[in-house]
């Protein structure tokens, strides 16, 4: 019987899990610049999209967000792979990140099942967006006008390094938007306006809408987690929501 199939985990760190490799683009003087206004600009609240960034960038063998390590910076996805690693070295029962892929590909799924349902086409907004690149990999949100709502600097910042990613000369950097249109709505989904905001953005409420709210009621006080349903119910078509993937 082989070390794995007997539980066992080969003493090789590589063979426990590959090595780092960070993306070139993660190296160049305008992302390292950008990562490092949100390591002294940013609070705890913001930085967890950078988190959620690198479990999908190192996951990626089951997630495919060739984007998520750029979004995620260098801080994190080391943090990220050296708790792996440990995971990994301690046969623990749960590797870190794995919850993380399991619900990223849950919501893709009720994703494309709910675009399916209303043929293809409908506008899709993520609540709390952060760092998430479901525009740019998601090709079932090609008929799609696609809506991310999030902190104004956290989305001013993403787009510089998506900017980075999608203008860079390296063909496996390189990627496109999948999404028919995107817009990004700088607001706060704690307070009462940002639907309001939305609307102003060109969001039509008497459409077909599915909205993604994913993983941000343990990151907002408890006394916040109802106001995005409750503005959600101001629209006149009935909305298809998806919500807090079951772990």
């Amino acid at each position: 019987m082989s070390e794995q199939e007997n539980g066992q985990l080969p003493e090789d760190d590589d063979a426990i899990l590959p090595e780092l490799k960070l993306p070139d683009l993660l190296l160049t003087d305008t992302v390292k610049a950008l990562h490092a206004s949100i390591e002294n600009e940013w609070d705890s609240l913001q930085r967890s999209a950078c988190q959620t960034a690198a479990g999908r960038a190192l996951w990626n063998h089951v997630i495919q967000d060739p984007l998520a390590g750029v979004l995620a910076g260098e801080t994190y996805l080391r943090s990220l792979h050296e708790k792996m690693r440990k995971d990994r070295l301690s046969n623990a029962r749960e590797v870190s990140g794995v919850i993380l892929a399991v619900r990223t590909l849950w919501f893709d799924s009720k994703l494309e099942s709910t675009l399916n349902s209303f043929n293809g086409e409908a506008q899709v907004v993520l609540l709390g967006a952060g760092m998430d690149a479901r525009a740019y990999r998601l090709t079932c949100l090609k008929e799609s006008n696609v809506f991310e709502v999030d902190f104004p600097k956290l989305l001013q910042v993403k787009a510089s390094l998506l900017q980075a990613a999608t203008g860079s000369s390296n063909e496996n950097q390189q990627s496109k938007m999948m999404a028919k249109t995107l817009t990004r709505v700088a607001a706060d989904i704690r307070d009462d306006d940002w639907f309001e905001k939305l609307q102003r953005s060109g969001f039509m409420p008497e459409k077909n809408t599915i909205w993604i709210l994913e993983d941000w009621r343990p990151r907002c006080p408890f006394w916040t987690h109802e106001r995005p349903f409750k503005s959600i119910q101001q629209a006149p078509q009935p909305a298809k929501v998806t919500s807090n993937a079951p772990r």
